[in-house]
């Protein structure tokens, strides 16, 4: 008994199985693995006071499977490692699209975007610091003439 993974193809005698199959020595049996592009990976997390901004990357990359190796059982779940082989670059502009999409615009560091850009590792960054609010003064105003007179105006 054969049972396949979603990421290995079972063939036996030129027929594709994907769920557990029932296999003698007589039979051909073939298990093909591939190879998949994973996407960027990018979050923001705005911090409870709204003036930090979080970003959480992951860079895109091509991954191949591999077929872990067991010993001999009546019953074989195949089972797959993956292993990345490329890992792809991101742009600066990329970055900022998606802070843009965020509705992340202002205090933007791009010493950190261009650190994440050479970098391109996975971790979170501090990448955007908001500015407080002043506290509100009260308005005042200033007359530039007496206003103890009780002057009158007749027309």
């Amino acid at each position: 008994m054969i049972n396949p993974c979603d990421e290995v193809k079972l063939l036996v005698n030129g027929l594709e199985f994907k769920h557990i199959t029932a296999v003698s020595e007589n039979d051909v049996i073939e298990l093909k693995t591939s190879e998949s592009e994973i996407d960027a990976e990018m979050n923001i997390e705005v911090k409870d006071d709204g003036l930090k901004a979080f970003f959480s990357y992951a860079p895109a990359r091509i991954v191949k499977n591999f077929i872990e190796d067991s010993p001999p059982v009546n019953k074989l779940d195949v089972k797959v490692k993956q292993q990345t082989i490329e890992i792809k670059s991101i742009k600066a502009e990329q970055i900022k699209d998606f802070l843009k999409c965020s509705d992340i615009v202002y205090g933007i560091d791009d010493s950190i975007i261009e650190e994440i850009c050479s970098k391109n590792t996975a971790g979170t960054y501090l990448i955007s610091i908001g500015t407080a609010a002043l506290e509100p003064t009260d308005d005042t105003i200033e007359y530039y003439f007496n206003t103890d007179d009780d002057t009158t105006f007749s027309s």
